[in-house]
């Protein structure tokens, strides 16, 4: 039987042939979700733009991907981004390698871009009462704003989970099994509060798609991320909140009030989803100078 790379390289091998395959192998091999291989897809694209994209991958070197860092971030590319090129570049070679594609280059020897820390955005407990004032409830559109919002809040789960999210929920233990990041399964928890509002926007729905949160009209669809950018910058104006407002905002605002609260950071860590504790740690610890400052007199203590 003819093998892949004899039918491979009876074609011109070059990265515009290969992304279709590679991009199946991801969703079916390595799990990829859809909204990962939509962000490498535009990312390897992006890099191939300061590449020859009808070069073969067999000529590729480390010294290519170290110039191509160096182009990017002398135009002003944030280190993040880059990395998630990078990223792209790894997972596309990890294919070739997969299908014996005679390289030059390994996928380990790419090392990514130092990111320099971040200050951890978050609202505090004032903001938030402020934000979920500012909500106008009155009819499908106010419920299922105030509806997400607190899901967000009282679960702590990333935006693309809560979007991916059917109606599968435990009301009488606050509970739900979901998909996260990497495919791994874990239990999240909602509050009551939660609860409250996302039965009260259910109780109005007519239609019987799956998703928790939908489109508006005749056919509802799945709720998009991008459907929500605008709606969170209006309604942080409304409320007077001059921190960016996205998605994931709630998210580091669920972690941090927990930390705050005296939370144990593997506790944290579980309930986020994070694989590696330091993950969880590189985000929420020290992220209050107060918090830092009480830790320091309770636990700092000679005699």
């Amino acid at each position: 039987m003819e093998s892949l790379l004899t039918k491979i390289e009876s074609r011109v091998v070059n990265f515009e042939a290969l992304i279709p395959r590679w991009l199946d192998y991801a969703e079916t091999e390595m799990n990829y979700r859809p909204e990962t291989l939509s962000r490498y897809k535009y990312c390897f694209q992006y890099a191939l733009n300061h590449m020859d994209r009808g070069l073969s991958p067999t000529v590729l070197t480390i010294n290519d991907v170290i110039a191509l860092k160096g182009e990017l971030k002398a135009r002003g590319v944030s280190e993040n981004y880059i990395n998630i090129i990078l990223s792209a570049i790894k997972s596309f070679l990890i294919y070739c390698e997969f299908i014996k594609l005679p390289l030059n280059i390994n996928h380990k020897e790419i090392r990514k871009m130092k990111v320099p820390k971040r200050q951890v955005t978050f609202l505090t407990k004032e903001e938030v009462q402020r934000l979920i004032a500012a909500v106008k409830e009155k009819g499908i559109r106010g419920l299922r704003q105030r509806a997400l919002i607190e899901f967000l809040l009282g679960t702590g789960m990333r935006i693309s989970e809560a979007l991916g999210f059917n109606r599968d929920i435990d009301w009488k233990e606050g509970s739900a099994l979901i998909i996260g990041k990497g495919n791994k399964q874990r239990k999240v928890f909602i509050t009551e509060r939660a609860r409250y509002y996302l039965k009260e926007y259910l109780s109005i729905r007519k239609d019987e798609n799956p998703a928790l949160f939908v489109t508006f009209g005749n056919k509802p669809t799945r709720l998009q991320r991008y459907d929500l950018g605008k709606q969170f910058k209006l309604l942080a104006g409304k409320a007077g909140i001059s921190k960016p407002l996205t998605p994931h905002v709630f998210r580091h605002t669920a972690a941090t009030l927990m930390m705050q609260n005296g939370c144990p950071i593997t506790y944290i860590q579980e309930l986020l989803g994070h694989s590696d504790i330091k993950t969880t740690a590189k985000y929420y610890l020290g992220t209050d100078d107060r918090s830092l400052r009480e830790a320091h007199s309770k636990y700092l203590i000679f005699a």
